[in-house]
């Protein structure tokens, strides 16, 4: 298992590269476990006000790519994400309400 700095030496640069056009600013690496409790790597997205919100494939992509880069190394961790945007907040997941149609009244 690397060190957390070899780590982020090689995940924050793939992180980069597939979320900077999305706003991304910051990468902070931390380690953690997961519920089973084996170690993972937890890294916190920071993204610039105003960012576009990416969407889920491009997420997954970086994640898999820089898990990619961590396995090349021999590092079997899993890379859990928190995008946060510049309001210091979490994002949550968005939930859009079904629009209703109003009943139009039958004369």
């Amino acid at each position: 298992m690397l060190s957390l700095l070899q780590a982020g030496d090689l995940v924050s640069p793939v992180f980069m590269r597939f979320l900077a056009p999305y706003g991304l600013s910051t990468v902070i690496l931390g380690e953690d476990l997961d519920h089973n409790a084996l170690p993972v790597l937890r890294a916190k997205l920071h993204f610039k006000m105003r960012a576009i919100k990416p969407d889920g494939r491009n997420l997954l992509d970086a994640i898999l790519e820089a898990e990619a880069a961590l396995r090349a190394e021999g590092d079997e961790r899993d890379i859990l994400i928190q995008p946060i945007y510049a309001d210091g907040e979490p994002a949550e997941d968005e939930i859009a309400r079904p629009n209703r149609q109003k009943k139009s009244s039958r004369s």
